[in-house]
């Protein structure tokens, strides 16, 4: 089991961290003594303008304090009317099958690991992504309340169950360019 959590904890952007210009045992020490969050990682990306994708819409950060990961994710129906607002007809046409679809981006210590693309499930707001690693046949379901921003992420070994997940965790989206969206309060 503990070696289905370790997969569980890569596919959700556990990825090795980026190594800066300075040598390793610096990295090592710069980070030992100053521990970083998600919102560190995020907040030094952004101020980098790190973040000037379409699909760079809402960023997530878990509900533990402290964690260094975070994820970034866009609704494929928000990045098709951000194209048609920008002028971008025919790149909106393009993605129209993307309409019902999660964009999600996961970083760890401000590295990006993996793009995946979620399905929406049914007529709630839960997005799924199957995968078929080596190790792990499995599934991720992001359940999210866009009005609070609050959300659910469930990783479950398709091989073990389909109902009960190996690992949930939960935390909280906010507009990463509310500037964008005029003002609407419909959005967290």
């Amino acid at each position: 089991m503990k070696g289905k959590l370790a997969i569980a904890g890569l596919l959700l952007g556990l990825a090795s961290p980026h190594l800066a210009a300075q040598s390793t045992a610096q990295q090592f020490v710069s980070l030992a003594s100053k521990p970083h969050s998600g919102r560190d990682y995020f907040n030094e990306l952004r101020g980098a303008q790190g973040f000037i994708h379409y699909t760079d819409e809402y960023v997530c950060f878990h509900a533990e304090d402290g964690e260094p990961g975070f994820t970034v994710i866009a609704k494929g129906a928000d990045v098709i009317e951000m194209l048609k607002h920008n002028g971008e007809e025919v790149t909106a046409q393009k993605m129209a099958p993307l309409k019902n679809v999660l964009i999600v981006q996961t970083y760890y210590k401000g590295t990006d690991y993996k793009l995946r693309v979620y399905k929406k499930d049914n007529a709630d707001e839960s997005y799924s992504f199957e995968f078929d690693e080596p190790i792990l046949h499995g599934k991720m379901t992001y359940s999210i309340n866009w009005l609070t921003g609050l959300y659910r992420l469930k990783v479950f070994s398709l091989d073990q169950s389909q109902t009960v997940p190996i690992l949930t965790t939960a935390g909280k989206c906010e507009l990463i360019h509310p500037e964008a969206y005029n003002g609407q309060t419909a959005k967290p």
